[in-house]
């Protein structure tokens, strides 16, 4: 990739701030409040402690095996964490969708909902609004990528088996939420081992990379889910908003700056500045 993505921490925190200050829902204590507050608090996920032998004294006796649990402890602490983030994160995409589907916004019928379940009437709802011009940058590499890492893994490599979709419903730019969807599942019932210390199983665990990307494509599908809620507006934000990193800036005719292009910062919000 030419552009260096932020780091996760990092582009959950921009993206929290962006739409604290966008005018989804004008008045205060609404949804798209605590979407804010939920993505603030992922951001800020730094440290999960975890010993897996906490109750057990067998490593009193056997140094073997308080090598086993160390390394154990190790591995599921860095899945742990990203496990935590992840799930927070997708929170908001549950969020969002029942502010889609209520007043005052209410773009995303209840009876769609009922009918393809949330993430598949987001889905719909991203085919039917979302403009490819705005795809965010490298969307497609990180989707690709994903895809690679949880087909080479033996916990994940089966849903891509049996990987179906409805053409009617889901787009390309869908794909990434659609697909994370299905993995969540996994964790969300409980459907998943967890890996053994690669000292001891002889192979590398590609959990906490698989639960990284993961969250990296749900955090570009909100940034398409609000391009495509602001489909027809070049939608400002004016005034003071240094807070936000200006990659997109919009300038009067006397080169001050007026406001910031949604739609095009939403396309290149995750990179780093140059």
């Amino acid at each position: 990739m030419d552009n260096k993505l932020k780091e996760l921490p990092h582009h959950c925190y921009d993206l929290s701030k962006l739409i604290g200050k966008l005018d989804l829902i004008p008045v205060p204590g609404t949804m798209f409040d605590e979407v804010c507050e939920w993505l603030n608090f992922a951001s800020g996920i730094t440290k999960v402690e975890l010993i897996t032998d906490r109750y057990g004294d067998d490593c009193m006796f056997c140094s073997s095996v308080a090598e086993y649990e160390d390394a154990k402890s190790k591995l599921w602490e860095g899945i742990a964490i990203e496990l935590t983030r992840f799930l927070y994160i997708w929170n908001t995409v549950e969020m969002i969708s029942d502010g889609f589907a209520n007043k005052p916004i209410r773009i995303i019928t209840k009876s769609s909902i009922k009918k393809k379940g949330k993430v598949n009437a987001l889905c719909h709802f991203i085919k039917s609004n979302f403009a490819m011009e705005y795809l965010p940058i490298h969307y497609h590499e990180l989707l690709k990528n994903f895809e690679k890492l949880a087909k080479s893994s033996q916990g994940y490599k089966a849903i891509f088996n049996k990987f179906q979709f409805n053409k009617e419903w889901i787009s390309q730019a869908g794909m990434g939420l659609y697909t994370v969807y299905k993995i969540r599942n996994k964790f969300a019932h409980g459907n998943h081992s967890l890996p053994e210390p690669e000292e001891w199983s002889g192979t590398a665990s590609l959990d906490k990379k698989i639960i990284e990307s993961s969250s990296r494509l749900v955090l570009l599908s909100i940034q398409i889910l609000l391009i495509s809620y602001f489909k027809q507006d070049s939608e400002l934000i004016e005034g003071y908003w240094s807070d936000i990193i200006d990659l997109k800036a919009v300038e009067d005719e006397e080169g001050n700056i007026t406001g910031l292009d949604v739609k095009k910062y939403l396309q290149s919000m995750h990179l780093l500045d140059k």
